[in-house]
C-alpha cells in the first residue's frame, strides 16, 4: 500500500510543474481543474494536466500569429470571420486551427507582395489584377470553409 503510493508520488512530479505553469496563466486553469475533478483515475488526471499544458503552449503560439496577423492589417477580416465561424459551433474554444489557416495564407502571401506592387505601379493591370485576386479568395473560401 505505501509502495503504491510512493508510486503514485514518483509518477506526479514530472506534472507538478507543467500543472504550476497552467496555474499561473489564470486562463486554462479553471478549465483544467473541472477537468482533473471530473477524472477519477490519477493517470486520467495526469493526462488532463499535460493536455492543457500542450493547450496553453498552442495559445501562446497563436497570440504570436494573432500579433503578427494585426500588425500587418492584411489578414485581419479573414481572422474575424474564421473566429466568428469557429465560434458559432460547438468548438468553442478550439481557435488554434483557424488562427493558424489565416496565418498560413499571409506567410504564403509574402513572396509576392513585390509583384503586386510591380503591377501596382504599372497603373493598367490593376484591374485585371484585382479580379484575378478575388477569384482566387473565392477559391480559398470555398476550400477552407469546409475544413
Amino acid at each position: 500500500m505505501i509502495a503504491n503510493e510512493f508510486s503514485e508520488v514518483i509518477q506526479d512530479i514530472p506534472y507538478v510543474p507543467l500543472f504550476l505553469v497552467v496555474l499561473v496563466t489564470l486562463w486554462r486553469f479553471p478549465f483544467m481543474v473541472r477537468d482533473i475533478s471530473k477524472e477519477p483515475a490519477n493517470p486520467k488526471k495526469r493526462e488532463r494536466v499535460s493536455h492543457h499544458f500542450i493547450h496553453l503552449l498552442l495559445d501562446i503560439i497563436c497570440l504570436l500569429m494573432t500579433v503578427m496577423i494585426t500588425i500587418t492589417v492584411w489578414r485581419i477580416g479573414t481572422l474575424r470571420r474564421k473566429i466568428r465561424q469557429q465560434i458559432s459551433t460547438d468548438k468553442k474554444w478550439e481557435l488554434h486551427k483557424p488562427i493558424a489557416l489565416v496565418f498560413e495564407a499571409l506567410v504564403l502571401d509574402v513572396p509576392y507582395l513585390p509583384f503586386a506592387l510591380a503591377v501596382i505601379v504599372t497603373i493598367y493591370r490593376i484591374r485585371p489584377m484585382w479580379r484575378n485576386i478575388q477569384y482566387k479568395v473565392m477559391i480559398f473560401k470555398n476550400r477552407t470553409h469546409h475544413l
